[in-house]
């Protein structure tokens, strides 16, 4: 089982390339293993620890020791010996030297998990907002994802400076699930304790990403061209420089909604335009 100060986290909002980073990672580090969505409220040992929201908010004003241990459990591989994890290779990880770990709902616990275990290294994936609506529309996302203001709310009470705002559409929750997601990690001072990877870089030209991407780690990884190779159909479209099918899923009006709740949010649309 790995130690928790070798661990690599990947973090992102859903549908934004967490999973792709994840593999090229553990496919590029010789002795690891991945380690896929271990934070979920259904798993026995995050309810037991108290982790019953759709996306933690752990802060350490007010963690518990229970949910240190859940994390921990998390962070080493260790959840596989009790939980069965999709897309994970339980043997894999509890022989593996170190682990990935990545998580979708992961954000707004990542000043803790960094600060409070000391990880190897953390990586913030981003891609833009319409763009990761759109996919998580295609994928109808949005049947599982809660509307209901009681989680936002743990975020507007962290966070004073952010008008607080009830989304009214589909659109508007998927949007503020991202946006809140990525302001809590953005917005803490720089220089951050992670790397932040832009999805459509990684897209465009992921042999120079990943040499950044495993610079920081003292790796040169000699399958760069079999890493990149998994590149889904999406992400096939930005490689090539095509168009982005966002108006298929979305439409204008969506669009726009997406938007107009994103920029109530200073820093994170940073580097995107408008639809």
């Amino acid at each position: 089982m790995a130690d928790v100060s070798k661990t690599i986290v990947v973090m992102g909002n859903y549908r934004c390339g967490t999973t792709w980073l994840a593999e090229m990672l553990a496919g590029g580090l010789p002795g690891y293993a991945m380690v896929f969505e271990p934070i979920r409220a259904y798993f026995p040992t995050m309810r037991d620890a108290g982790i019953t929201q759709w996306r933690p908010h752990l802060r350490s004003d007010s963690v518990t020791p229970a949910q240190v241990q859940a994390m921990e459990s998390a962070l080493s591989g260790r959840i596989c010996k009790t939980e069965k994890l999709m897309r994970t290779d339980r043997n894999a990880v509890l022989a593996a030297s170190g682990v990935v770990v990545k998580f979708v709902r992961g954000l707004l616990s990542l000043r803790w998990v960094v600060e409070h275990f000391g990880p190897r290294h953390a990586f913030v994936i981003r891609r833009h907002p319409c763009a990761a609506v759109a996919s998580q529309f295609r994928v109808k996302a949005v049947r599982g994802t809660p509307k209901t203001m009681s989680e936002l709310d743990m975020f507007f009470e962290q966070h004073p400076e952010i008008a607080r705002f009830e989304p009214q559409s589909p659109a508007q929750w998927l949007a503020a699930w991202w946006a809140v997601s990525y302001y809590a990690a953005l917005s803490t001072p720089q220089p951050h304790p992670w790397s932040v990877v832009k999805y459509e870089d990684l897209c465009g030209s992921p042999e120079n990403v990943l040499r950044d991407v495993f610079g920081p780690l003292g790796v040169t990884p000699s399958n760069t061209e079999a890493l990149v190779s998994r590149l889904s159909l999406t992400a096939k479209t930005w490689s090539t420089g095509a168009p982005t099918p966002w108006m298929r899923y979305l439409g204008p009006s969506n669009a726009k909604q997406i938007w107009d709740v994103v920029q109530r949010f200073p820093l994170i649309t940073e580097g995107y335009d408008g639809p």
